[in-house]
């Protein structure tokens, strides 16, 4: 998927426009690559009709459609540094997450983005395939040695020989991936 993005990126005539959303809801683009989020409070009020897709398979051999989930949404929480109940802040945390799976974001799915935003039964069917199978790059979250930068820059076209670029941060990359990992597995 990386070769096709940065093949469309490197073409001439392709540019990033900084106000995408409007372009697009003011008829100006043909297709917006963007988040739920565009969806539900941006485009609401498009004059155009629009269509809601997951993004495309890589290939016909692919089995099903996947979603990349953006971590850079707010899915973070800030604690004090002095906080001295961290494992009533844990318990209290995980119940959030659970209810916010459990109420919140079906909810979003169901009511903004299908009930509000959707304007067929299409669109309706495509957001259930959307949600089905949504995977989330660990890398994305933790950008081990930068590393996650360099595939956006590489794609970008920012930066051209990726295995140079990678060989100089791989060790760091792996170093950074393997401490992560013990953290993990030091949880109870």
């Amino acid at each position: 998927m990386t070769q096709k993005a940065e093949a469309l990126a490197s073409r001439s005539g392709t540019y990033d426009i900084t106000d995408k959303v409007y372009t697009f809801k003011n008829g100006h683009a043909l297709y917006l690559g963007y988040g739920a989020q565009a969806i539900a409070f941006y485009l609401r009020d498009m004059n155009d009709d629009y269509g809601i897709l997951p993004v495309p398979k890589y290939d016909e051999a692919q089995d099903g459609y996947i979603t990349f989930g953006n971590s850079f949404v707010p899915a973070y929480v800030a604690l004090p540094m002095n906080n001295t109940r961290g494992e009533m802040n844990g318990i209290l945390l995980n119940t959030l997450g659970y209810i916010s799976q459990r109420d919140v974001q079906p909810n979003i799915v169901n009511v903004l983005l299908k009930g509000k935003a959707a304007r067929d039964e299409e669109s309706q069917r495509m957001i259930d395939i959307i949600y089905e199978d949504i995977y989330l790059d660990i890398n994305s979250c933790y950008n081990f040695a930068q590393s996650f930068t360099l595939l956006r820059d590489i794609t970008m076209g920012k930066k051209e020989n990726f295995a140079s670029e990678w060989a100089k941060i791989k060790s760091s990359a792996e170093t950074e991936m393997a401490k992560l990992y013990e953290q993990f597995a030091e949880i109870e």
